[in-house]
């Protein structure tokens, strides 16, 4: 099993702060949503939209937090969000290799079709697609 790499994390966190502390948020919710999918609680309530609900709030946290350590500016497009969101994700996986429900979202929402997630960045933080 891989292990975390703590100085790597910790460069991560001195360089992107706010990133590093949306990303904690966001690879959980994502993991979350991976593992509700199409799923009910006994009463017949749907987990997997209460999951996807709380992805698209941690992402727009972090597409914020991008902003705020100057890695993307405000009125950039959703494409460059998005091309610096999967970089800032790579770093993470590769420094916490332990989430592999998380990173299979990741290709699932933001890899795979560029298309939709572009449209669904754009949406979050009102800017073109």
């Amino acid at each position: 099993m891989a292990s975390t790499n703590w100085a790597m994390a910790n460069q991560l966190q001195a360089r992107m702060p706010h990133t590093y502390t949306a990303l904690e948020h966001l690879i959980m919710a994502m993991a979350d949503a991976h593992n509700n999918q199409g799923k009910k609680t006994f009463f017949g309530n749907d987990k997997s939209l209460k999951s996807q609900m709380k992805f698209e709030e941690k992402l727009k946290d972090a597409l914020v937090a991008l902003t705020m350590d100057g890695i993307v500016v405000r009125h950039a497009q959703a494409r460059e969000f998005r091309s610096a969101l999967l970089m800032a994700i790579a770093a993470w996986a590769e420094i916490f290799p332990n989430w592999p429900d998380a990173y299979a979202y990741v290709n699932d929402k933001l890899i795979s079709n560029d298309n939709d997630a572009c449209q669904l960045i754009g949406v979050l933080i009102g800017v073109k697609a």
